[in-house]
């Protein structure tokens, strides 16, 4: 209810965070409002290659690493909404800002 997976189950589709020492099924609400650490991720998480989130608490924008997408760039705060396409391996396709 709280995450998605890609068809390939290699992206996983987060709110706002994650707790890489944590198995997805003890998140909880870690996964809408643990962004905190998201940009401490430096390794895969579980079989995931990418964990996209679509809010950042800390408003740092746009931000993409090995392991992280966050297309989050401050839609109804002023700033753009972002869409993404990803290729099953995690990588950015297409970017469509409006």
């Amino acid at each position: 209810r709280r995450v998605a997976a890609d068809d390939s189950e290699k992206v996983l589709f987060v709110s706002a965070g994650i707790d890489p020492t944590k198995p997805i099924e003890k998140q909880g609400d870690r996964l809408w409002w643990g962004g905190k650490t998201f940009d401490e991720i430096a390794n895969p998480y579980e079989e995931f290659v990418k964990i996209v989130r679509g809010y950042d608490p800390d408003c740092h924008g746009f931000q993409e690493t090995e392991y992280t997408l966050t297309i989050d760039d401050g839609c109804g705060f002023g700033g753009p909404l972002l869409a993404v396409a990803l290729t099953p391996e995690g990588e950015i396709d297409a970017r469509l800002e409006i």
